[in-house]
């Protein structure tokens, strides 16, 4: 399916709930749908991303979209700084050149921070248990 049609479908079909934007992005990878979804949707699908290592699908919202809310952000912060170590640091290598998505990153940051301070051997509780 072609972009130009799909957002026809988007704009002229029945409002587009979560459940189908999520279907649409995660299924069949149709990650654009994320344009024309409200913020919030957008943060459902961030976290739902990061919960499923989807990458393609963390990169293409989080550089190709704002999110104004400072709720929104917060969430998305909240859940980066809970990502598993390695999707942690991607997304530092990752989105650190891109100047919008500088806010996402400083939790991230002060994440790594304190477990480089950490004592050899010692884990800090919030990534105790989770296999990274």
């Amino acid at each position: 399916m072609n972009v130009p049609f799909l957002r026809f479908l988007v704009e002229h079909g029945p409002p587009l709930d979560f459940t189908t934007a999520m279907k649409l992005t995660m299924e069949y990878h149709h990650i654009e749908i994320a344009w024309w979804v409200s913020e919030s949707d957008r943060v459902l699908l961030v976290l739902a991303a990061l919960q499923k290592r989807n990458r393609k699908l963390l990169w293409w919202i989080l550089t190709r979209t704002r999110f104004k809310d400072v709720s929104s952000r917060r969430s998305i912060r909240d859940a980066i700084q809970r990502a598993p170590n390695k999707i942690l640091q991607w997304i530092q290598k990752g989105l650190s050149d891109f100047t919008k998505c500088q806010w996402c990153l400083a939790t991230s940051k002060k994440r790594a921070r304190q477990q480089s301070e950490a004592a050899p051997g010692k884990k800090l509780v919030d990534i105790e248990e989770r296999g990274d």
